[in-house]
């Protein structure tokens, strides 16, 4: 029980990275991600996470576009695609924007994963309408099998390669800081362990297993007083993080109608941007 409480309590970010109405969704996941959100390491981590798979939509919804526009040419409009992933573009300039140290950065996080989410829906079904319009077309396979090819490339962007290397060094510092307070909370020295999850050196299932010895060499006492603090800790980060999704929740409409106000001369930039670089 102990060892369970002890991988709850330091709460490891992974290497896992999060899929992106008017009222906010707050679902299991997104809760369990914010809990991580009390140091700035944990904040950081996150917002990294969010800007990886905002990146690799944008991949993706892009290769469609220059898909649909390279073997169909102008027999297809693709411009409500476009404005979709201009939209997109923009919360993800915002989410890089934000300073993990920020006390509002777990709202800013939530809100921001929201509205790739929204956006996300809606090229999808813009998206897809348009493929079931084409399906049966001569130019049909050709479409699918270059889009097929490029989805091959997009896990070795330049640009997402550097977010993953980035979000590793970010959440090997995060989980070391996590064991740094569970040492604390067991009365031992696991500054070794702590040292090589830091650098990198060590897989989850490894550190899970010196802690398992660590606790397994712990008196019936200790283990109790230990289970005390963890359960103390892991309480704690659990009545904050609901707490601020009560907070996140209250008022989220009318700031979800300005985000959307705030961003238009932003778009309108990208829009301006992505089409100059179209026409060079």
């Amino acid at each position: 029980m102990v060892l369970l409480l002890v991988a709850s309590a330091v709460s490891l970010v992974s290497a896992e990275e999060t899929e992106a109405d008017d009222d906010v969704e707050i679902d299991e996941e997104t809760e369990t991600e914010i809990e991580v959100m009390d140091i700035s390491e944990g904040a950081e981590a996150r917002l990294l996470q969010l800007q990886i798979s905002i990146k690799k939509s944008l991949l993706n919804g892009y290769l469609i576009v220059d898909s649909f526009n390279a073997v169909y040419g102008d027999e297809v409009d693709t411009t409500d695609l476009e404005n979709i992933l201009y939209e997109l573009e923009a919360v993800l300039e915002d989410v890089q924007a934000v300073d993990p140290s920020d006390e509002n950065a777990a709202q800013y996080f939530v809100e921001y994963k929201q509205d790739a989410i929204d956006i996300v829906k809606s090229w999808r079904e813009t998206a897809g309408a348009l493929k079931q319009s084409l399906k049966g077309t001569d130019e049909w396979d050709s479409f699918v099998d270059l889009v097929k090819e490029g989805i091959k490339e997009i896990p070795n962007d330049e640009d997402v390669t550097a977010l993953r290397e980035e979000f590793k060094a970010v959440a090997d510092l995060h989980n070391s800081k996590r064991l740094q307070t569970v040492a604390e909370y067991l009365g031992k020295d696991l500054d070794e362990l702590i040292t090589q999850i830091e650098n990198g050196e060590i897989t989850r299932a490894e550190i899970n297993k010196q802690l398992k010895e660590v606790v397994s060499e712990m008196s019936l006492e200790e283990k109790k007083e230990a289970f005390g603090k963890l359960k103390a800790k892991k309480l704690q980060m659990q009545i904050r993080a609901r707490n601020f999704i009560r907070d996140v929740e209250e008022g989220y409409r009318p700031r979800k109608m300005q985000r959307d106000v705030d961003r238009v001369p932003n778009i309108e930039n990208i829009r301006n941007r992505r089409q100059n670089q179209a026409s060079s």
